[in-house]
């Protein structure tokens, strides 16, 4: 973006640098089936399980992801209930499980249990089954492409390689269910290496060491 790089250059205009997020999480629906079915896109967590259970009447899957991977369960978990980890209790309890200063700080008995009840009220009225559990990437992303699968549990990067396939798909954000929306971001730092180094081993070996 333009503005990073002009607040986040050098004097010289070179940038060491660049803040980003790493990636965009949330919930992807094929527009397509949606539009082929008349049911229209959520807009909350309301209309989101209504339109599940609209589709899982047509037979079709109204929601799933690739829940083999541990990651699915827990951006899942964490999207369902960003609200609480971004209330004053929620920062409280993450700054404390950051803080390499805590012994073994678990998970407390102020927002978890809450976090965990939304979790098990989603799997109930996604009408998520125990088999889900063995889904994986590439049989997943195939239902959503064949229409097969209403949404998934996806990132950004899936939803453009998609749509470049041919695949009218959508982003849209984690609907929690005191109304509020949220994207979860994952953050990152990430450091590009000028390919002129290639030419001079010497400087080279100086920015792997650097690294």
């Amino acid at each position: 973006y333009e503005s990073y790089l002009q607040n986040f250059a050098n004097g010289d205009g070179t940038v060491n640098w660049l803040p980003i997020c790493g990636e965009v999480d949330g919930i992807v629906a094929n527009r397509a089936v949606f539009d082929q079915y008349g049911i229209d896109l959520p807009t909350d967590y309301d209309s989101m399980i209504a339109a599940c259970k609209a589709f899982e009447e047509k037979g079709i899957r109204g929601f799933v992801a690739d829940f083999t991977y541990d990651y699915t369960c827990m951006e899942i978990l964490q999207g369902l209930s960003i609200s609480d980890l971004s209330s004053m209790e929620g920062r409280l309890w993450r700054s404390s499980y950051a803080d390499p200063a805590e012994d073994a700080v678990g998970l407390d008995d102020k927002i978890w249990p809450g976090i965990f009840e939304r979790m098990e009220q989603f799997i109930k009225d996604a009408n998520l089954q125990p088999e889900d559990l063995e889904l994986s990437y590439s049989p997943v992303i195939k239902m959503f492409e064949d229409g097969q699968a209403a949404m998934i549990r996806s990132v950004g990067a899936d939803v453009v390689a998609l749509q470049k396939r041919g695949v009218d798909a959508v982003f849209l954000p984690y609907f929690n269910q005191n109304g509020d929306k949220w994207i979860l971001t994952y953050p990152a730092f990430q450091i590009a290496l000028n390919k002129d180094l290639e030419k001079d081993k010497a400087r080279q070996e100086k920015a792997m060491k650097i690294l």
